[in-house]
């Protein structure tokens, strides 16, 4: 049986990217995911793609403040949460 959007957590993303949670609630639940800040969606996780024209983590805070569930960016790369 597959997983229900909503029915997947924070954690359930961060455990086969091998990623490491910084901050926040690994409970949380996930609605759908984004690759881009002006769509995103509360609940989404965002992905902080890197492009020839744009870097998702110039958006990464943005995506946080509009309500992500999960912020996913490249290893060594650092962004400060909105307190």
């Amino acid at each position: 049986m597959a997983a229900r959007w909503g029915d997947i957590k924070v954690e359930d993303v961060i455990l086969p990217l091998k990623g490491i949670m910084v901050e926040g609630n690994p409970d949380l639940p996930v609605t759908g995911v984004s690759t881009d800040s002006r769509e995103m969606l509360k609940g989404c996780v965002f992905f902080a793609l890197r492009g020839d024209r744009f870097d998702g983590h110039d958006f990464a805070v943005k995506a946080m403040e509009q309500g992500a569930s999960c912020v996913v960016i490249n290893k060594g790369r650092r962004i400060h949460a909105p307190s």
